[in-house]
């Protein structure tokens, strides 16, 4: 090989070798760091639970009516408490279960000066501070019917032995009655007149028989 050639060999294996020491002496572009992590959004919160809506209670129930009476014209009476005197205007009647002659019929006069409303609102007529007559019951009676026949239109006011007044007027035409079950004991009855004064002559009949009840 001439030497011009071998010359020229050297000294370009001599700039390649200085090309690779500028190259490992040098210092590259600095590496791009990383984008710096996104952190996430920050969770969100679920929305707070709705909570329900409150259970409406049903409307306060209505209070029932208060019952009325099983028999008309049955008042709590004043004054309270049962019988305290055995005095009557036309005696004292006593009736067993089982009475004959059945009806028992008793008789007297209507009327008086006291209304019989102060007894009990539900009372009418005319009567006496003394009852007309005293009923002693001594056994007890599945049913029993009081009633009144007059020629003028009268009142009947009975008052049981728990102090209860019992009023009636006009079941029969112008004459009352009163039935029902009644328990041993004495009872009051008086028999009224529509105006004060006015008095009528009345019979008072008591019967155990449904069948039985005024003429007419």
């Amino acid at each position: 090989m001439d030497s011009k050639r071998i010359v020229r060999i050297a000294a370009l294996a001599a700039l390649v070798a200085g090309c690779g020491q500028n190259a490992g002496a040098g210092t590259g572009q600095p590496g791009m760091s990383g984008m710096p992590g996104m952190t996430g959004m920050p969770g969100m919160t679920g929305m707070p639970g709705m909570t329900g809506m409150p259970m409406m209670t049903g409307m306060p129930g209505m209070p029932g009516m208060p019952g009325m009476p099983g028999t008309v014209g049955i008042v709590p009476g004043m004054p309270q408490g049962g019988v305290t005197s055995m005095a009557s205007n036309f005696g004292t009647v006593a009736l067993n279960t089982g009475f004959t002659p059945d009806p028992h019929v008793v008789s007297g006069t209507s009327g008086g000066n006291i209304q019989a409303s102060t007894f009990s609102p539900a009372c009418g007529g005319w009567v006496t501070q003394q009852p007309d007559h005293i009923v002693q019951l001594n056994t007890p009676f599945n049913f029993l019917r009081i009633y009144a026949v007059s020629n003028i239109d009268i009142t009947l006011v009975v008052r049981t032995p728990q102090g209860i007044f019992m009023c009636d007027d006009d079941t029969y035409g112008t004459n009352p009655k009163i039935e029902g079950p009644f328990q041993p004991g004495a009872y009051q009855l008086w028999m009224g007149s529509y105006e004060s004064g006015q008095q009528a002559a009345y019979q008072l009949s008591f019967t155990e028989l449904q069948s039985n009840q005024p003429a007419g």
